[in-house]
Order: C-alpha cells, then sequence, then structure tokens
C-alpha cells in the first residue's frame, strides 16, 4: 500500500511536471500572439498614445499581456502554478469576463448601429483581421486558457458581482470626466442619446455578468470533477 501511494506520486509529479511544461510553451505562443496584436495596433497607432489607454479593448489587451507574463514567470521560476500564483486566477476571471464583453459588445454594437462606436463620418481604418484579433482574439485565447485549467485548478478564487458593477460605473465616470474637464470623447453613445446610453450600459453590465457565470460553472464543473476523483481514489486506497 505504501509504495503504491509512493508510486501514484511520483507519477503526480511526473505528470505535472510535463504539464507545467506544456504550459510554458501555450504561454510562450500566446505571449507572441498578444504582442503582435499590440505592435500592430501601436504600428497602426489607432486610436493615439496615451488616449488608446482609455479604451476598454485597450485596457482588456494589456490585462491579459499582463496575466500571462505573470504566469509564465511563475511557470519558470517555480515550476508551479496553484501553489504560487493562486491569486492570479481573480485576474483571469476579470480578463475572463471583460474580453467576453469587448467580443460580444463591440460585433453587436458595429452591426446594429456603428455610430454608437464610431463618429458617423468616420471609416474604419483597422485592417479587418486586427480588428478581429482586437474584438475576438483575446477571447478565444481565454477560451483556451479556461479549458487548459482542467489540470490546474485545485481551489478557485472568484470576483465578488459587486466589484463588475463598481468598475463599470467608475469606468463611465472617468469617460464622462475627461469629456467635460478635458473635451476628449471616447465612445460616441455615451455622449448621445440618454436612453441609448442606458441600454448600452445596461447590456455590457449583462453581458458582463454572464461572461462570469459561463466561467463561475465551467471552473465548478471541474473542482467537482476532481473532487469526486479523489474521493473515489481515497475510498479505493
Amino acid at each position: 500500500m505504501y509504495l503504491q501511494k509512493m508510486e501514484n506520486k511520483k507519477d503526480e509529479k511526473i505528470k505535472m511536471k510535463k504539464y507545467i511544461r506544456n504550459e510554458i510553451i501555450i504561454h510562450s505562443i500566446i505571449l507572441i500572439i498578444l504582442f503582435i496584436i499590440c505592435l500592430w495596433d501601436r504600428h497602426i497607432n489607432i486610436p493615439h498614445f496615451p488616449k488608446n489607454f482609455l479604451y476598454l479593448t485597450q485596457i482588456c489587451l494589456y490585462l491579459n499581456m499582463i496575466f500571462y507574463i505573470l504566469s509564465l514567470f511563475y511557470n519558470i521560476k517555480f515550476q508551479s502554478f496553484i501553489t504560487k500564483i493562486s491569486q492570479l486566477l481573480l485576474l483571469f476571471n476579470f480578463n475572463f469576463c471583460i474580453s467576453f464583453v469587448v467580443f460580444i459588445m463591440y460585433w453587436s454594437m458595429l452591426l446594429l448601429d456603428k455610430g454608437t462606436l464610431y463618429k458617423k463620418e468616420a471609416e474604419i481604418k483597422v485592417p479587418s483581421i486586427l480588428n478581429f484579433l482586437l474584438h475576438g482574439g483575446v477571447f478565444i485565447v481565454n477560451l483556451i486558457e479556461l479549458y487548459l485549467m482542467k489540470e490546474k485548478v485545485k481551489k478557485m478564487n472568484y470576483i465578488k458581482l459587486i466589484f463588475y458593477l463598481i468598475f463599470t460605473l467608475s469606468y463611465i465616470g472617468i469617460l464622462y470626466a475627461l469629456k467635460i474637464f478635458f473635451n476628449i470623447k471616447i465612445y460616441p453613445f455615451i455622449y448621445g442619446s440618454f436612453i441609448k446610453f442606458v441600454i448600452i450600459t445596461f447590456a455590457s453590465f449583462a453581458v458582463c455578468i454572464i461572461g462570469h457565470f459561463i466561467y463561475f460553472f465551467s471552473t465548478r464543473q471541474i473542482i467537482e470533477k476532481k473532487e469526486k476523483k479523489n474521493y473515489e481514489e481515497f475510498e479505493l486506497n
């Protein structure tokens, strides 16, 4: 029995090392993709620096780059994920939801009423591929990461729903303040029809909550399966 337990622990360590090695490779590829998107976007230079940091799409991109850089750093340095940087799962939780909002809301608003995102006389000057990568590619990357998490998640931390409300109100408030004090306009829908503003703001918040529950139930299902597996192994032992 003792030898069997030792053998199981050894197999688990080998499996984890293999997984971490694969994760380092995957996260390196993801970072390369995100850096290409970022550099291509800066080459096109729309919107101009530092105004680009005011757009949710750009905030989403840079926060995801930070997450994958930190994740890669801890993977390489400590050869571990959960035991060293479980707090980063909160950042990934937020990134997943924001990238979901960017993906759903951008294409919905673009198809239904382009004037909510761009001035009516303005043309979309971003190349189509880059436009998709900015407003969809990041979310797809996070979907891949969510799928890969099934091997490493033992305990999850989740962002409180109130945080999304505070973030939404703070973000909108900052954009309004910039308009009032510096005449800097970001999204046309904020400064146009009040009804349209309320509808889009509420819809964005609702999509964010949907993204959070997609993340929550996906990870809870993973954890419940692992707990059931561990219990069955304990019963066999």
